[in-house]
């Protein structure tokens, strides 16, 4: 499952490099929130209602960038959007540690949120253009969620301790401002753009007819619709839910830390199986099996009775949830041949995870678990279907593309 590019296409190392750190850097904020929330809670004694306007006002900074990049990325030099992106937000941490009094906060946390998405858009652009995007995805991936987890655990054990939540933020700010160089190996996206625009492909024809435009935008869309709804259920419904779902289940809360802790090692197992594995099995059958396994887990979460039964069921979860996540990645760049619809899935799997959280939240707050279980399996089940559908759409698209390339063969 690989998206050929014109060599001058693809990423070289030092590129690819700095594209997985500036994405790994672009959604640092949003994988630490949590961390960085209870910083502000403890050293500013912010209430909850105040931290979750915090929160929204960031989401919603970095999902307009995320969901505009169609419109931009491709039209500006990513170094220097990089690099912009990087003081801003290291300016706007430096603003909610020294400046902004408890009031103007929010529209620190905006622009926040808006530089980072601007930092994390064109470098995941960027990854879409390797040879073999999945594999590509799944080693950036991979670091970035090494890079979340040693944030996870230096900022609240060496800075926090020491430096308050004044430490915390510009900790983050200055790591943003030390990258900054490292934007410089950043190619020009227009380029890129350009070349792509400019070369012939079996599907042109078929393109430039509209049924052809429509089978096109509706592949990689509806995929990315199927991949938000697993994004959704596997990290907002459950894995946001771990504590109240233990609890519900009688799992004795001290048990939650050190369960969490280890699934976030099996999430990084998860993230770098795509890798290992390649093309070698088809990636329909991968989401297909990690979908599957994690619908099994939730049965065994439910009736589990002791915290090792329930942490095995979570660990397992986390390792083919993320392995599924990752899949997905690489399934909707490879089904956009318009070389722009992938660009917004960021923004598609945050929606999704947001639903995912509200939908968790409130079957907790008035039912038991199993409505949570049974929704999830459903949701988790039928995003499958979908992604079935999108793969045969686009399955018919290179079929007709291949069948009008024979005639333009036959007809010289």
């Amino acid at each position: 499952m690989t998206t050929p590019p014109l060599p001058e296409q693809k990423p070289n190392r030092a590129e690819f490099f700095a594209a997985s750190l500036f994405w790994s850097l672009g959604t640092l904020i949003v994988n630490i929130l949590p961390i960085v929330f209870q910083a502000l809670h403890q050293g500013r004694g912010l209430s909850d209602e105040r931290l979750g306007a915090l929160g929204t006002a960031f989401v919603l900074g970095s999902g307009i960038t995320s969901a505009s990049g169609p419109f931009w990325v491709l039209r500006l030099n990513a170094r220097w959007v990089t690099i912009g992106s990087l003081l801003v937000a290291a300016f706007g941490l430096l603003g909610v540690a020294f400046v902004a009094d408890i009031a103007g906060q929010t529209a620190w946390w905006f622009l926040i949120g808006l530089a980072s998405a601007s930092m994390a858009t064109p470098s995941f652009t960027l990854i879409g253009y390797a040879a073999n995007p999945l594999r590509a995805y799944s080693l950036a991936f991979f670091a970035s969620l090494v890079i979340a987890a040693l944030a996870s655990y230096g900022l609240p054990l060496i800075v926090l301790p020491r430096f308050g939540d004044q430490g915390v933020l510009v900790t983050i700010a200055v790591l943003f401002a030390v990258a900054t160089p490292l934007a410089l190996a950043l190619s020009d996206m227009r380029r890129r753009a350009t070349a792509a625009q400019a070369a012939p492909t079996n599907t042109s024809r078929r393109l430039a007819q509209p049924s052809g435009v429509r089978l096109a935008l509706a592949a990689p869309l509806i995929a990315a619709v199927a991949g938000a709804i697993f994004t959704g259920v596997f990290m907002g419904a459950i894995y946001n839910f771990a504590d109240a779902i233990a609890a519900a289940v009688g799992i004795q809360a001290d048990a939650i830390g050190p369960i969490v802790a280890i699934s976030l090692i099996g999430a990084l197992a998860g993230s770098i199986l795509p890798w290992i594995v390649g093309d070698r099995i088809d990636a329909t059958v991968m989401i297909g099996i990690s979908t599957a396994i994690v619908v099994l887990m939730y049965p065994v979460m439910l009736m589990s009775h002791s915290a090792t039964a329930f942490g095995a069921a979570f660990v397992i979860h986390a390792v083919f949830g993320t392995l599924g996540y990752t899949y997905y990645l690489g399934v909707v760049r490879h089904l956009d041949m318009t070389d722009r619809i992938y660009i917004v899935f960021p923004a598609f799997q945050a929606l999704g995870v947001a639903a995912g959280t509200s939908s968790a939240g409130f079957l907790l707050a008035h039912f038991t678990p199993v409505a949570l279980f049974d929704l999830s399996a459903a949701l988790a089940i039928a995003s499958w279907f979908i992604l079935v559908v999108a793969q045969r759409l686009s399955a018919r698209l290179r079929r007709d593309a291949s069948t009008l390339a024979a005639e333009a063969v036959l007809q010289h």
